[in-house]
């Protein structure tokens, strides 16, 4: 079994909604199914990882990112769709990589003595969105004192480049 890695933006309402639910544990009664809770407890070291992104406000909504790790392809794609199926337009997948680096969904190519070419086939379960540049942190350029010289936002999905690799996790493909 594969772990796969998810770029996984949340609305705030949602997020809160999780919250109150790890609050209020068995005495919860809100609309957070368990399948729900599930996934997003999965989320590991919340508070860090989701201040590496950006925080857009997309149709109204404000989305938080964070960096989710799950087994398998088949369970991650269930377990998400199920997700954005339940909280329409509370959910946005932004990518989802193997760690190996290819998007989940695709293959190596091999060459005929069956090594890697460097090359994938077939077609990424969740395609990268034409506004996933958002999320993307400014880069900052520092002097030698500390101090901010420069900031340039995100302009394209030419920007994207990796937030939180795990130790062993190679370099994700974006394209």
């Amino acid at each position: 079994m594969s772990l796969a890695n998810l770029w996984l933006a949340i609305s705030t309402q949602a997020r809160d909604e999780f919250r109150t639910r790890r609050q209020q544990g068995d005495q919860y009664s809100g609309p957070m199914d368990d399948d729900t809770y599930y996934v997003l407890d999965k989320i590991s070291d919340q508070e860090v990882v989701s201040g590496l992104f950006a925080t857009p406000t997309l149709g109204g909504k404000t989305y938080i990112t964070f960096s989710v790790y799950l087994p398998g392809e088949a369970r991650v794609r269930k377990a998400i769709d199920d997700l954005t199926e339940r909280w329409p337009g509370h959910f946005i997948v932004l990518g989802a990589w193997f760690m190996d680096g290819r998007q989940a969904g695709t293959q190596w190519e091999l060459d005929e003595e069956g090594e890697r070419t460097g090359n994938v086939t077939g077609t990424p379960i969740y395609p990268i969105p034409a506004q996933a540049y958002r999320i993307m942190p400014p880069i900052n350029v520092y002097d030698e004192n500390g101090d901010l010289v420069s900031s340039t936002p995100a302009t394209s999905n030419a920007d994207l480049r990796d937030i939180n690799l795990l130790a062993g996790q190679a370099s994700r493909r974006f394209a």
